[in-house]
Parts: structure tokens; sequence; C-alpha cells
């Protein structure tokens, strides 16, 4: 038996919905949903929606009856198209769904997922728009003559680059979690 949940945010002008599915009172899938105004105040001006934090068990029957809730409501706001999986608070870096790669740990600024979620997607229906690719480029690849320039930038910028302390662990990811946040939002 699934139950579903339905959560009404105000943010902004511009209404969004998260809905969760429970199998036997636990949370088995989970979507956020968000119109908003693309291109405002240019010829191109449309309203949209997007989905994010898409979460699901791997069972084809409850990511159905998730989107199914999706589509309702997208269309209960008077359209009938919308896209995902994105990030709202950085939709132009982490979109879309992890298709391959699952061998590289995941990384900032990109997404990452289950290997079933395409699968999840594809049944559903969903289609490809894009394709976007991820490089991995570690230092000993980089010439070394950039090094001196990397030098240069950390010195003029008062730059310092330290590795992440195991014993101090949790303290450090915070840290790297307040940079995030300050640079997204103030």
């Amino acid at each position: 038996e699934m139950l579903y949940n339905n959560l009404l945010y105000k943010k902004n002008l511009e209404p969004c919905v998260a809905f969760n599915v429970y199998v036997n009172d636990i949370i088995s899938a989970r979507i956020y949903l968000e119109v908003f105004t693309a291109r405002p105040k240019t010829p191109l001006e449309r309203r949209q929606a997007a989905f994010n934090y898409f979460d699901s068990i791997e069972d084809q029957e409850v990511a159905n009856a998730i989107f199914t809730q999706a589509d309702k409501w997208v269309r209960s706001q008077g359209l009938d198209y919308y896209y995902g999986n994105t990030n709202p608070l950085d939709p132009d870096d982490q979109r879309g769904v992890l298709i391959e790669g699952f061998d590289m740990i995941p990384t900032i600024m990109n997404a990452y997922n289950k290997k079933y979620y395409k699968s999840l997607f594809d049944s559903y229906g969903f289609g490809t728009n894009d394709d976007f690719y991820a490089y991995k480029l570690t230092f000993d690849k980089v010439p070394y003559q950039r090094y001196e320039i990397i030098e240069k930038l950390k010195k003029r910028y008062r730059v310092n680059v330290m590795k992440a302390d195991k014993k101090n662990l949790e303290r450090d990811v915070k840290d790297v979690v307040k940079i995030f946040d300050e640079s997204l939002y103030e």
C-alpha cells in the first residue's frame, strides 16, 4: 500500500510542492517540484517547472507513483512540461541523472545517484534532452609550468590549500560547507 504525503511551500511568488511516497510506513520515494519564470523580462520569458531532490527505492511502481503525482501537480499549474533532476540552488552544474561513471567517487558540481535511476526515468517515459560530461583532471596531468601560476595566485589572493585532517574531519567538512554557503548565498 502506498501513501502520498505532499507538503506545499511558498517560495518567492511561485508555487512549489514536495511529495513523499510511503510503502508500509517507510518513506520510499520523494520529489520536490517548483514553478519558475525562465528568462524573465525577455521575449523568451515563459513559466516552467522543474523537479529536484528525486530519490526512490529500486521499484518501478513506487517511481511511477511519485512521477504520476508530479505530472498531476504540474498540469494543475497550467503547464504541460517539466524537467529534472536539478538542484534548485545550482541548476546549471547539477542537473540530470548520472548514467556512466559509477566507478568514480562522487564529485562536487555533478549529479550522483544510484545506477537504477536511469531505468526508473526511462521506464516511466522521460526522455533525454541534453548530455552533460564531466572530466577528471588531476595535478599529475597539469604541466609543471602551471604550478608556478597556481603558486602566484595562492600568494596574490592569500589562498591556503590544505589536505583534510582525518582526525578532525567533521571540522573540515563544516569549513567546506561554510565556504559553499557563503559563496552561494552572499
